[in-house]
């Protein structure tokens, strides 16, 4: 095709230029920028979706693992398999080898295809054994050694929120000997213990670490007999999004009251260092061991019958109460 003419009132014909005005290309700058803007909280809101879907089904996976280890076992594992070796828990008279700090996570680890981290971890028991001065066999050597180090650095995705901003490991000196440093992996989700926590910690911490009114709590393993308000209606683990705070170093490794076991005494997703606190550790941190998430609004949990629910941060308190307790007899029109 020959390129088009104009012909001037003088009849002068040159060829016409094709091409934008200056005008023309800035509206359509505009329009696209536009359409950028209306599409990109779109697209955000999408793969969060996906995130959240994601971390729900790491939920899922937990749940089946804990299924599966009380099908094996008959019984649940505790919220820490062992003692803390702590005066004022009443429990430091334990031998070092009862003192063990595993979390459900850990002993679980076999029903989520990870036997061979499992068994670097000394076959499932995590130390320290209370202080830190003491071990299994009287020796820091006899399992602080370089395979064990290693295994305690290992991620499990399984465990790890893809909306979580928390690296994936941490440094605690709670993982091993209890004074020296340990790079360990991180957990974005924590057992409910139950609905008692920082609030009436000063006065009853034994209460509360060794025998909370949920399912997850030290050194007590329940039967599943024992959850009478039934597994569909007792909360078994939450989100958490504080782990990777200096004083608030969560491992899926290590059961500690306020990181890998909560409580609901704190509403979803209050701050950290608000609400009931309690302060320990030095420099003080006020832990106020609450569940909480990255996601839009509130967090997801994880039932007894391994269903998950998204729980809004607006809950009613007292039906937030009713979750976590296991026996309490509570009647809840609706549970999420």
């Amino acid at each position: 095709m020959s390129p088009p003419l104009y012909t001037f009132p003088n009849g002068v014909v040159m060829m016409k230029k094709s091409g934008f005005t200056l005008v023309e290309l800035l509206v359509v700058i505009a329009i696209i920028g536009m359409l950028v803007g209306l599409l990109l909280p779109a697209v955000q809101a999408a793969r969060e979706a996906a995130r959240r879907m994601q971390c729900s089904n790491n939920l899922k996976q937990i749940g089946l693992a804990l299924m599966n280890y009380e099908a094996v076992n008959k019984i649940l594992p505790a919220g820490r398999m062992g003692y803390d070796g702590t005066a004022y828990s009443n429990d430091s008279s334990h031998k070092s080898e009862d003192r063990f700090a595993s979390t459900p996570f850990v002993v679980c680890l076999p029903q989520l295809e990870q036997m061979a981290l499992y068994t670097s971890l000394n076959e499932g028991k995590v130390y320290p054994c209370g202080r830190g001065t003491e071990t299994p066999d009287g020796t820091v050597t006899g399992w602080d050694t370089d395979p064990y180090t290693e295994a305690a650095k290992t991620v499990v995705s399984a465990f790890c929120c893809p909306s979580s901003i928390v690296e994936p490991t941490c440094e605690s000196m709670n993982c091993l000997t209890g004074k020296k440093k340990y790079t360990m992996a991180k957990s974005d989700y924590a057992l409910c213990g139950g609905s008692m926590g920082a609030k009436i910690w000063p006065s009853k911490q034994m209460e509360v670490k060794n025998n909370n009114n949920g399912v997850f709590f030290y050194s007590t393993q329940l039967e599943v007999s024992e959850i009478m308000d039934g597994l569909s209606n007792t909360l078994f683990a939450g989100e958490l999004r504080d782990g990777g705070n200096d004083y608030s170093r969560t491992s899926y490794l290590v059961g500690l009251f306020f990181r890998t076991i909560r409580s609901t005494d704190n509403p979803i997703n209050t701050p950290p260092k608000s609400g009931y606190t309690q302060n320990f550790s030095s420099p003080s941190y006020a832990y106020n061991g609450a569940f909480g998430s990255e996601h839009v609004a509130g967090c997801n949990f994880l039932y007894g019958d391994a269903h998950v629910a998204f729980l809004s941060e607006g809950i009613n308190y007292d039906i937030y109460q009713y979750l976590a307790t296991r026996n309490g007899s509570e009647v809840i029109d609706e549970i999420p």
